[in-house]
């Protein structure tokens, strides 16, 4: 069950980015040196993904069905995040929404640590990825001033 949310995923986010049209609209928006390219964005979103199917795996595996349930938070968050960003270009909503999956992942993040510790850095990983990308979204706020 939890594979079928890595669908929604993968498609409203990373993988959009890799259309020339979406790429293009990332590339033209006015953001900070340091926020990440449509490609890094792609990429480590995909990354983080194949990362977190193992951390479910294993989770799934022991029975550990509070990170799962955490994780499955973060799944139906990171699209919803991913589309009001690149679709609507609305940033303090996309923002908003991603500082909930942060919390959602973090939570989760913690779960794996305690019910299947092996799994815990690969979780990390991907928080520490989705940290980085809401730097680069709250950067793409700032520098493209405030959009409803």
């Amino acid at each position: 069950m939890p594979f079928v949310l890595l669908v929604p995923l993968l498609l409203f986010g990373p993988v959009r980015l890799l259309t020339r049209s979406a790429a293009r609209r990332w590339d033209d928006l006015p953001r900070p040196v340091w926020a990440m390219g449509p490609v890094v964005a792609a990429v480590g979103g995909m990354v983080v993904a194949g990362a977190e199917t193992v951390a479910v795996l294993a989770a799934t595996d022991a029975g550990a069905g509070l990170a799962l349930a955490l994780w499955t938070a973060h799944a139906v968050l990171a699209p919803v995040w991913w589309w009001m960003l690149l679709a609507r270009e609305r940033f303090p909503a996309a923002f908003t929404v991603l500082c909930a999956d942060w919390t959602a992942l973090a939570m989760a993040t913690a779960a794996f640590a305690v019910f299947t510790p092996g799994t815990a850095p690969l979780a990390a990983a991907s928080l520490a990825w989705l940290t980085w990308m809401g730097a680069s979204v709250f950067g793409l706020w700032q520098a493209g001033g405030a959009r409803r």
